[in-house]
């Protein structure tokens, strides 16, 4: 079993809604400047910092971002105007040809500055970290984007010339050599030994279940470990669940209390995040781990940014529906509202440091969650209780195993904090391995914020076998309304955010 154990305590369970209380919500509103720290004895590392990102952004490179700014004007925007951690510049592999490539990594290059957020020596006045990337654009088995890491002393030591990362090729998914997922990760993993020194890789699918009308849906029948030669899940450990796409998160959505975007392609069977997340591979084991992003996929010059005015607006290749499944009157449109990701890092100190390595390791590691771009705050954990006492916690993304027979019991526990508007609900969703459906485990209405809950798992939602479970929060819709109402008839502004899963086998 690969879970980490990341506390363990005896402190009493009793006392855990009263300590929670007192937790600073890792990615809720702070000063830019303050380190956001979850402290022990609560199961949580004694330093962990909360950082946010766009991880999917198009600049004027790619063919349908004509509106858009060059790379290096993308990163200084999400660092100057949407007060970003990090993020990636992921154009289309059939836009990138090696002018255009190398123009990618010079940008990635100069705008990396790492350290603790706000010092004045760093462009713009504050660190920040980019991410190299560029989106594998498949129209047989679903758009990817590709993120890559090498050792920070290799390719990143120069900000002009580039030596290391200059032989980091682009795997296009028009190339016969990687127009498959497993030629895709195949060829990075290639490059593994020691013809690009210190690489790493992730791949992300992303609105896997919002095809705008057209193909392709994620293909969810291709993983890494499923390959002709085998290669790590890690290579594909996250999942999009929104984007200005729209929610790709289960079949069926109601308009807008679901998708807040105001499109209805996440109607597909089988290309959902959810089915993707109950699917189950040749060993028992659930197919794809995956943890929660958000991304903008934004294509209009503001990464990290909702569209504004009527530029909010485009045109829906299906009209949205009502709760009863009838179109909603008016112009089919949907309205641009971004998606964002917050990755928790950890750190040596109390600073809350900004590099490369930790923000990709976070990454990887699918620590994640994801909201439709506003910062709410988010904790999740499941803590395995063992009968002689004592409490050992895995965080969101983690797996781990619970031993009824032994007197083992699981508990989890999750704080939220709002952005603006009140909460309007939280759920505990679990997928029960006996009959792979997913549903809701416990459910509050109306909760105050901060909220700080628990619940006993076993006496609530388990099962012999695989036990998945992730946190969906909701907030109220804006009391104003929508901005655009006689645009975009129906649409309310509604912000949510998802959990990365925590895995529990139960024998």
């Amino acid at each position: 079993m690969s879970g980490n154990t990341i506390h363990d305590s005896s402190f009493p369970l009793a006392a855990i809604p009263l300590v929670a209380a007192s937790l600073v919500a890792g990615c809720a509103p702070v000063d830019p400047g303050e380190p956001v720290l979850l402290e022990a004895p609560v199961g949580v590392p004694t330093s962990v910092h909360a950082l946010w990102g766009d991880i999917h952004a198009h600049s004027n490179i790619s063919g349908d971002a004509p509106d858009s700014i060059p790379p290096m004007d993308m990163y200084e925007a999400m660092r100057d105007e949407a007060d970003l951690d990090f993020g990636a510049v992921t154009d289309h592999d059939l836009n990138l040809e090696d002018f255009t490539w190398r123009a990618t990594k010079v940008a990635a290059n100069t705008l990396n500055c790492e350290g603790p957020r706000d010092e004045a020596s760093c462009p713009g006045g504050r660190h920040f970290v980019t991410l190299l990337g560029y989106e594998w654009t498949s129209h047989l088995h679903g758009h990817r984007h590709v993120l890559l890491y090498q050792d920070a002393g290799r390719p990143w030591r120069s900000k002009y010339v580039l030596d290391g990362d200059a032989s980091i090729p682009m795997l296009a998914s028009n190339a016969p050599v990687a127009d498959e997922p497993c030629e895709l990760w195949g060829g990075y993993d290639a490059l593994m030994d020691g013809t690009v020194p210190n690489l790493d890789l992730i791949s992300i699918a992303h609105h896997p279940a919002q095809a705008d009308g057209t193909p392709p849906l994620m293909d969810w029948g291709q993983a890494p470990q499923l390959c002709d030669t085998p290669y790590p899940a890690s290579y594909q450990p996250l999942v999009e669940v929104f984007s200005r796409h729209g929610n790709s998160e289960f079949e069926g959505m109601a308009f807008p209390e679901d998708d807040p975007v105001g499109c209805r392609e996440a109607v597909d069977e089988g290309a959902t995040v959810r089915e993707a997340l109950a699917m189950v591979g040749p060993d028992g084991a659930p197919l794809h781990m995956l943890g929660m992003v958000g991304s903008g996929d934004s294509h209009d010059g503001r990464p990290g940014l909702d569209g504004w005015g009527e530029d909010r607006l485009e045109n829906c290749p299906s009209a949205p529906l009502d709760d009863a499944g009838q179109l909603v009157p008016g112009p089919s449109v949907r309205v641009e509202q971004t998606g964002l990701v917050c990755a928790y890092v950890r750190a040596p100190s109390r600073e809350r440091a900004l590099a490369r390595k930790p923000v990709f390791s976070a990454l990887r590691d699918r620590f994640t969650y994801a909201t439709t771009g506003a910062r709410i705050g988010l904790w999740f954990e499941v803590g395995i209780t063992a009968e002689q006492g004592g409490t050992s916690w895995v965080h969101m993304g983690e797996e781990t195993e619970l031993d009824p027979m032994a007197g083992e019991g699981a508990i989890a526990r999750l704080h939220v904090e709002q952005d603006d508007q009140p909460l309007s609900s939280i759920e505990l969703l679990w997928l029960d391995p006996e009959d792979g459906e997913w549903q809701v485990c416990q459910q509050w209405s109306d909760p105050s914020s901060p909220a700080s809950l628990h619940v006993d798992l076993v006496d609530t939602c388990a099962a012999p076998g695989w036990n998945s479970y992730y946190v969906k929060v909701t907030q109220q819709p804006d009391p104003a309304g929508s901005p655009l109402p006689a645009a975009a008839p129906g649409w309310v502004e509604r912000e949510m955010a998802w959990s990365s899963p925590i895995w529990v086998r139960m024998d």
